[in-house]
């Protein structure tokens, strides 16, 4: 599907203005110079009415020439049905039942996926302009698997804060010797690889897509990229409100990703004592250096006795 343009789209809500209200993004050529490749976004959803329709259309107003964009709404009585249908014929495919969660809900949208490149969009993000053009020039360009690009910061009123530095364009440093994760919602990957990493585990609550990216890590040419490709939500309904609870069932799962390849603990000791001074100075320069690390996290971590 061509993206629509801002003059078919349905007109934002009184004093709704700027993007992706009233702007868009120019609509590229249908024959460029370069590919364009089918591009999938997921979006799941439930009870999200608040940010709904500025997610979708972050995404419908693209410009781009090749999308496919499904819904996967977990049953919401909120009113947000009424805002999918508004758009439904801009949507490819959508669906509102009852599911296991976050995870099984970004598994159910991808089942439907074609789309060479893909990538999911949570219900309060939004892409910013030339997002899904960034994604297919990169992953083109640079033959990688996957990419992340650099988020900023939205408050839950909508306004916009400051952009997040890059600690690391490698995405191995990141999920494995840093035991962190790229920013979800500036990630896009081609569907090769996603084959190869298999659906997210929805056995997990809150770190899902961590658990995901670690495995993704371990099988896939990555590349960071410098563009800000998407605005985060800061929000009080966030899965990642409960900062302890998603460290510690992200900090097990790692540990069992960690078990399952066989990865030598001296190996993840060594590379994390170069990778993580490095992306500290890169994130708070000179200051964060002298920053020690929680031991007893740390050991926990990489020593976790096996069950």
């Amino acid at each position: 599907m061509r993206c629509p343009t801002l003059k078919e789209l349905p007109s934002p809500p009184p004093g709704k203005t700027g993007w992706p209200w009233t702007e868009e993004t120019p609509v590229a050529s249908e024959k460029p110079a370069g590919f364009h490749a089918r591009i999938t976004i997921v979006t799941p959803s439930f009870n999200s009415i608040h940010f709904l329709e500025e997610t979708m259309r972050s995404v419908l107003l693209q410009g781009y020439p090749d999308l496919e964009y499904i819904i996967i709404d977990g049953g919401s009585t909120d009113g947000s049905l009424e805002i999918i249908r508004k758009y439904e014929k801009w949507i490819t495919y959508w669906i509102s039942e009852k599911d296991r969660g976050y995870a099984d809900a970004v598994n159910k949208g991808f089942s439907q996926a074609t789309g060479n490149i893909r990538a999911w969009l949570p219900a309060s993000d939004l892409y910013a302009p030339s997002a899904l053009l960034t994604a297919n020039h990169y992953l083109g360009a640079y033959q990688a698997d996957f990419i992340f690009g650099r988020p900023c910061r939205l408050s839950e009123e909508g306004k916009v804060g400051r952009m997040l530095p890059m600690a690391s364009k490698n995405l191995r440093h990141v999920c494995l010797y840093a035991r962190s994760n790229p920013c979800q919602p500036a990630t896009f990957w081609r569907s090769e690889i996603h084959k190869q990493a298999g659906q997210l585990n929805t056995n997990l609550l809150n770190s899902a897509d961590s658990e995901w990216f670690l495995r993704l890590s371990l099988i896939g040419r990555s590349r960071g990229i410098p563009e800000m490709v998407c605005y985060i939500r800061q929000h009080s309904g966030q899965l990642s409100s409960n900062v302890e609870r998603m460290l510690n069932e992200w900090y097990s799962s790692w540990d069992a990703v960690v078990r399952a390849n066989r990865i030598p603990r001296i190996k993840i000791l060594l590379g994390a004592l170069c990778v993580i001074p490095l992306m500290r100075y890169r994130c708070g320069g000179l200051k964060s250096l002298v920053r020690l690390p929680d031991m007893q996290v740390l050991s926990k971590t990489l020593f976790r006795s096996k069950k």
